[in-house]
């Protein structure tokens, strides 16, 4: 009775007034009931609703304990905010999304089959941290393996899937460094397939929270990939034994669907998060949080502000005209019209409006021919350093070859030199 009492006082009951009008087995009911209740407002409390999208102060304001912090556009790749982008940070077991994009991307190029079976190594055996001890000469698929690793962040089925898909640790390293190459990630370094914290003495993984969001970008194209990260628990094959994500956020935010968790003393808490909303997603990355709970209430807080406090900007039309330029060895006319051959927006900030620039470069000197419609360059869209978006940049007018004559009479006018190739609208 005294602890039940307990609980009944937390939640503001008074239990022998309601044991005298319900019955002690009643009473007991509903206790568990208020303890539970209890129970979940307290987990979900972090993640509680908010009425209206964050500001971008109040981001500010919850980045200052992190070591890094970026939000980008999943589809364009658009930074809608960054705080210490391009810093290098161990990045904890947030090291495997590249692994499970590999693994993603050997299933669906038909080189690796899901079912592929793995036969447990020593070394995958022998590995610590976070696991689910697979015993060496177990056996285990491909996709059980990458299951494993996006739900429980098991190193160990990390190191097996690593050998599985090619053929040795060192060379799962190469290749997660390779395709980090692929996709720019300048400021990555992989040196292990699981982000366990290096020997003493030895260097360990490193990566920037830009780096980790654009890898979010790449993952979230891949629907396997999206299935293993947005599984919130699963049955481990011949045991009796559940494993749930470590993502709090998935079930509990709208849209969130992934993507990966990772801690270690040394990184703090790490996440790289996405969410799904009214057709857009955007993918988040967060570096050094000084505890759980902050990292899940900042990414919260990073994709109620990218979906509440943006809206798309047209910055090109088809057919805009952009700028005239000098023809050399033309007929009738020296300038043609150029335009954009598509359509480009961004997405700018309600309270902050972007500022677009566009500027022009072109592929090679303009020299006739030159045909309606022919693609003589391209359109960069920067907003503040960030290059935005790309499209390609046409003639809309014909510029006819001059005959021999003219030709030589231009040239002796020296006007064979040429204006700069690039240069901003």
């Amino acid at each position: 009775m005294g602890r039940g009492t307990k609980v009944a006082q937390a939640g503001n009951l008074e239990l022998p007034t309601i044991a005298m009008a319900f019955g002690i087995a009643q009473v007991r009911a509903m206790v568990l009931v208020v303890v539970a209740v209890l129970a979940m407002t307290a987990i979900s409390a972090p993640l509680a609703e908010t009425a209206e999208p964050p500001t971008r102060d109040h981001v500010d304001r919850l980045c200052r304990s992190v070591r890094g912090a970026v939000l980008l556009d999943a589809e364009t790749g658009q930074p809608l905010y960054t705080h210490l982008p391009r810093a290098a940070q161990p990045p904890a077991s947030t090291v495997k999304l590249m692994l499970l994009l590999l693994a993603a991307e050997e299933f669906k190029s038909g080189r690796r089959d899901p079912d592929d079976p793995v036969v447990i190594s020593r070394r995958a055996d022998d590995t610590g941290g976070q696991q689910l001890y697979l015993a060496e000469g177990d056996v285990r698929t491909l996709d059980e393996l990458a299951l494993y690793v996006a739900v429980h962040s098991a190193n160990d089925a990390a190191v097996a899937l690593a050998e599985g898909l090619f053929g040795s640790y060192e060379r799962s390293v190469t290749m997660m460094n390779a395709r980090a190459k692929d996709l720019g990630l300048t400021e990555t370094r992989f040196r292990t397939p699981h982000g366990l914290p290096a020997s003493w003495g030895q260097q360990g993984d490193r990566a920037s929270a830009m780096d980790l969001a654009v890898l979010g970008c790449e993952a979230v194209r891949h629907q396997r990939l999206m299935e293993w990260c947005a599984t919130e628990r699963t049955p481990v094959n011949d045991r009796d034994l559940i494993i749930v994500n470590a993502n709090e956020m998935l079930g509990k935010i709208e849209g969130v669907d992934g993507l990966k968790t990772g801690f270690t003393q040394r990184a703090r808490w790490c996440l790289i998060a996405t969410a799904k909303r009214d057709g857009r997603r955007l993918v988040c990355s967060i570096l050094g949080a000084p505890s759980s709970d902050e990292r899940f209430r900042l990414a919260r807080a990073l994709l109620d502000y990218g979906f509440g406090r943006f809206e798309k900007l047209p910055v090109l039309d088809v057919g805009d005209i952009v700028a005239t330029r000098s023809v050399m060895d033309a007929e009738d006319s020296e300038e043609i019209r150029i335009a954009s051959g598509a359509g480009l927006f961004i997405w700018s900030e309600i309270d902050h409006p972007a500022d677009p620039a566009v500027t022009l470069a072109l592929t090679e000197d303009l020299v006739a021919p030159i045909r309606v419609g022919q693609e003589i360059g391209n359109l960069f869209v920067h907003v503040d350093g960030w290059c935005l978006g790309r499209v390609p940049a046409i003639s809309i007018d014909e510029a006819k070859p001059a005959g021999g004559l003219r030709r030589w009479i231009e040239q002796l006018a020296g006007r064979g030199r040429r204006p700069s190739s690039a240069s901003k609208m």
